[in-house]
This record gives structure tokens, sequence and C-alpha cells, in this order.
């Protein structure tokens, strides 16, 4: 029997990927559009430009107008705590989402000094059910001096350990409570709260990325790490099971 050969065709030179290719690509994207990072960072705010009030409302401005044009991705959850002059902020989001707050953060130059103390890319759980803002009135909170002398990593375990406590608290608190839980923050949970001389020396310190210096490091193609090990501390350290 006479056989025949086709003739080449511009179609068999396309590089098109079949179905399974493409809903193994579809659901990497899912499951990446749903994995939460964690990002804990405190930082110095700039009142030679911002007074305080405008620092809130700028703050505020930016998570809303991202978290409005990322409908379609899983929320940010966390805690943006307003010192005399400082701020602390704990962001719970997909890592798209995540970046882009930090993003609109570090371009409004709304902080002049500023420390990542933990950042993982892929965390277990949520460590607060929402995202909450309070200002907290007082300048100041007692810290053990002798503390400022111990190895950094030893500063931040006591910083997470705080964080994870307050996020424990507030996860007992019923929604419509957790207004007045923050008003009482500073006169009957002043345990919870990060000391402003603890910030102060974490501030300090050489050993923590700055916010830009972050971003710098996460974009640079230089550097090639796995996803597991996007991490500072180690992560299974301070995210116990509460």
């Amino acid at each position: 029997m006479a056989t025949f050969e086709r003739s080449p065709s511009a179609l068999d030179y396309l590089n098109r990927p079949n179905l399974l290719e493409v809903v193994l690509e579809r659901s990497k994207a899912l499951k990446n559009a749903k994995a939460i990072s964690f990002l804990f960072y405190i930082a110095r705010l700039n009142e030679s430009e911002f007074s305080l009030q405008s620092s809130i409302l700028i703050y505020e401005r930016i998570l809303k107008v991202i978290t409005v044009t990322n409908k379609g991705i899983d929320t940010s959850s966390g805690i943006l705590l307003f010192y005399s002059g400082f701020i602390l902020h704990v962001i719970e989001a997909p890592e798209i989402l995540l970046f882009e707050i930090i993003n609109g953060i570090t371009s409004e130059n709304l902080i002049k000094n500023s420390k990542v103390v933990l950042y993982s890319s892929n965390v277990p759980f949520r460590l607060f059910p929402q995202f909450s803002s309070h200002f907290l009135n007082l300048p100041f909170l007692d810290f053990d001096e002798t503390k400022t002398q111990e190895p950094i990593e030893k500063q931040i375990s006591e910083a997470l350990a705080l964080i994870a406590t307050l996020s424990k608290e507030i996860s007992k608190v019923p929604r419509k409570l957790l207004k007045l839980f923050f008003e009482e923050l500073s006169s009957k949970h002043s345990d919870l709260i990060l000391p402003i001389t603890l910030i102060d020396n974490l501030l300090k310190s050489n050993d923590l990325f700055s916010l830009v210096a972050f971003q710098e490091k996460q974009h640079s193609s230089d550097i090639i790490v796995s996803e597991s090990e996007l991490v500072w501390p180690i992560t299974a350290l301070y995210f116990p099971a509460i």
C-alpha cells in the first residue's frame, strides 16, 4: 500500500499548550492567589511633612484603594497601630496585594525610617481575623532597658510574642465590641502593646531591612531562593497553634 507524507504546515511550528498545561497553569495561579504572605514592620512617621492625623488618613486611603482595585483577590487582614511618632503594621494578604500595599506606603513618603521584623511568603494561617487600625493615646510604655542589650533575635522574639498574644486576644472579642477593645487597649491591655523603647531599639538595628531595601531584595534578579526560604526569622518559631 502506498503511503503519503503530509507536507509540513505552519501550524506544526506553533507552540500550542495542551489542555493539561492550561489546567495546571490555572491551578498554579489560583493556588498563588490564595496563599497568604505575612509582613510585620515598624516605622518612624515622617512628622516633618505629615501630621499624625494626615498620616492616618493617607494610610487608610491607600489600604482602601488597593483593596477596592483588587476585588478578585482574597482580602487583607492584620493590624495597624499608630503610636506617637511611630507605627506598627502587620499585613496578611496574597503576595501581590501585600506588595501593592508596601509600594503605596513607600511612594507616599509617609515614613522616614522602617524595619521589617518578620516576613514569610506562605504562612499556614492568619493571625488576625480582619484588618483593624487604631491610634494609641500614650507617650511611653516602660521597657526593661537591660533588654536593649540582648541579641536582636531575642528582641524580635519578644516583639513577635506580643503580636501573637494580641491577635489571640482580639480573636476572642466579638466584632461589635472590637471598637471598645481598641479604645481600652492603652489603659486595660497595655501588656499586649509593644513598648515604644523596644520599637525604637529595633529601628536602630543594622540587622533588619528597611521596607525599601526589602522591596529591592525581593525584586532583585540576582537573588534566587525557594519559597520556604523567604522568611526572617524562621516562621515555625513564631506561628504556634494558637
